[in-house]
């Protein structure tokens, strides 16, 4: 099977509901989410899930694999996407076709959710410091089509709207 590029959305940015949801568009997109979850699951019993998540966050936490959509629900997802829907997925399994409004947008080759702190931001200046570019992780950090920022401080603040309320968690 070919490899997944996962997209992550981010929406309703700033707000106390803010949250990434795993966008789903295909069945095959389906169905290899499940079978992560699945060799999440399996795997429970043989990992020390502290030690591997500090490790490596590449793997989706087994915790939250537990959470995901039974078997019912598994076959609503796929006439979903079989009528041209698309799905949004939580990080506790719930899901949705309704339309997002994405604030924000990552693809990750493994299924594991963002969760961004302080400690993952890195901003950068070139042209002589002209413009500021920021990341956080593994993320391009943009306001709809910015991608550049005037200051250093306007920046680091996109970058906290994004970072909300687990920005002084320690992620070591």
């Amino acid at each position: 099977m070919k490899k997944i590029n996962w997209l992550f959305v981010l929406v309703d940015k700033g707000k106390p509901t803010q949250r990434w949801l795993i966008k789903i568009r295909s069945i095959q997109q389906l169905i290899a989410y499940y079978n992560e979850i699945s060799d999440a699951r399996q795997q429970k019993s043989d990992l020390d899930i502290q030690k591997h998540n500090k490790k490596s966050d590449k793997k989706i936490d087994v915790q939250q694999a537990s959470q995901h959509t039974n078997d019912n629900s598994l076959d609503e997802q796929m006439k979903a996407l079989a009528t041209n829907q698309q799905l949004y997925i939580d990080s506790d399994g719930k899901w949705t076709t309704e339309p997002q409004t994405e604030d924000n947008f990552l693809y990750r080759k493994y299924p594991a959710f963002p969760n961004f702190t302080k400690k993952d931001i890195s901003i950068k200046s070139f042209n002589d410091g002209v413009h500021s570019y920021a990341r956080i992780g593994d993320l391009e950090v943009r306001e709809g089509d910015k991608i550049k920022w005037d200051t250093y401080e306007e920046a680091y603040e996109a970058c906290m709207k994004i970072i909300g309320q687990n920005g002084d968690e320690d992620n070591d």
